[in-house]
């Protein structure tokens, strides 16, 4: 034949339309041969149609092509036209049994069946099911396209819910859906159900943040009445800032319609064998009665909080950990949304620091406590240190033969401890 059509490391490509020769069999290549070997294995057994240009897997198939791997029960990968199909089957209790399960890189696709060209690199999917994000899609049927950046699906008849049962108990349903991977999940009018029955409410579209990096965004207010602190107010308005993996920020403000008002800086930070930890910084100025009278009165409160954790492998044989709570008598009452946090009426603080002096018995623990009562009170514990030496035996000494019983003497221990 002037064209034959091989699966190994050996086969080449046409390149610039000019055919390439086989570097063992020295013979042409198919211009329609693939650019890669294609892997695939068989639990139960491998049918080859030459004719045909057809190769059947039964039992637990795999098949692996560049960053692509497919598992499932049945596969036939057609070379005619570069294509594989995919489907589970149902044992004799009616369950599904190895149904496809597409990989590539980090994203998983499972689905009842699929048809997948490798050259193309498009698909049909049916029955699929899919994380992204904090959700899950279950899509009825949908058209696989992957470009040069991403994956994406267009479906129709898609589920997505936050349920992770097999059967979700609640979930938003749209005739058609578009699904990008680590990224976002957009649909046309969608239907709210509930345990199986359709909510009247319609979404005219949807958009679902999937993203699984560190992305920036607006914070949404809570909003209320409290005539003790000013009147109608907006809670917690801000913007969150994803500033790298290490550490991000969280800004919010509080506004009344009585002119009080309040923010609340928030930063997290955390490396790992280093150490994590939070530090907030919140402030609030509450302007109480009416202007120009004798009842009228502004009250400025602040908070300070730290809590760091120290890993054990950042600094061997020494340790660091703080949890520092600090405000004005009432900024608890005043700024807390939970109603234990606003009743509490007492705070504390500790930082602790402990060494272990390497080839000596000595270790050294200090710290400082503090703890505060929401009238004011302040009650501070420092410096706290403990320095002990662990049991030793000053007597004991090497011999070049171990006595059957040693001196009385090398059995003499001392340990010692300052507070």
């Amino acid at each position: 034949s002037s064209k034959i059509v091989r699966i190994g490391d050996s086969a080449t490509r046409i390149v610039k339309g000019k055919p390439r020769r086989d570097s063992i069999i020295n013979v042409p290549v198919s211009p329609g041969a693939l650019s890669a070997e294609v892997k695939y294995t068989a639990k139960d057994s491998v049918v080859f149609d030459v004719p045909g240009k057809k190769v059947y897997l039964y039992g637990d198939a795999k098949i692996n092509y560049v960053d692509i791997e497919l598992k499932a029960e049945r596969v036939i990968i057609d070379y005619n036209t570069n294509e594989i199909y995919a489907e589970g089957i149902k044992d004799s209790t009616g369950k599904s049994k190895g149904s496809p399960e597409f990989k590539e890189k980090d994203q998983t696709y499972k689905s009842g069946r699929m048809v997948y060209n490798f050259k193309s690199k498009k698909g049909k999917v049916f029955e699929l099911r899919t994380k992204e994000g904090e959700g899950n899609i279950i899509i009825e049927s949908g058209k696989y396209i992957k470009d040069d950046s991403t994956n994406i699906v267009y479906a129709l008849n898609a589920k997505y819910t936050t349920c992770d049962a097999d059967s979700p108990h609640y979930y938003i349903q749209a005739t058609k859906m578009k699904l990008i991977p680590k990224s976002k999940v957009i649909s046309g009018p969608a239907f709210l159900y509930i345990e199986g029955v359709p909510v009247p409410f319609i979404l005219p579209f949807g958009f679902f943040p999937a993203s699984a990096k560190r992305s920036s965004g607006l914070i949404f207010p809570q909003y209320g009445e409290d005539q003790n602190l000013g009147g109608f107010y907006l809670k917690q308005l801000g913007y969150y800032f994803g500033l790298s993996d290490y550490y991000d920020l969280r800004v919010t403000g509080d506004i009344y319609s009585s002119g009080s008002y309040g923010f609340k800086v928030l930063n997290h930070y955390a490396k790992r064998y280093f150490a994590n930890g939070t530090v907030s910084f919140g402030y609030s100025r509450f302007k109480r009665g009416l202007e120009d009278t004798y009842n009228r009165s502004i009250e400025n409160q602040y908070s300070f909080t730290w809590a760091h954790v120290q890993d054990p492998k950042s600094i061997p044989n020494s340790s660091f950990s703080a949890n520092v709570n600090i405000s004005s008598a009432k900024y608890q009452r005043y700024n807390q949304i939970d109603v234990n946090q606003r009743l509490n009426s007492s705070l504390s603080s500790y930082i602790t620091f402990g060494k272990t002096f390497k080839n000596t018995p000595f270790s050294l623990n200090s710290g400082l406590q503090h703890s505060q009562t929401q009238d004011g009170a302040v009650n501070l514990v420092l410096p706290n240190v403990a320095l002990t030496m662990s049991r030793i035996n000053p007597f004991k000494f090497k011999h070049n033969i171990t006595p059957t019983v040693p001196p009385w003497y090398e059995h003499i221990g001392l340990n010692y401890q300052l507070n």
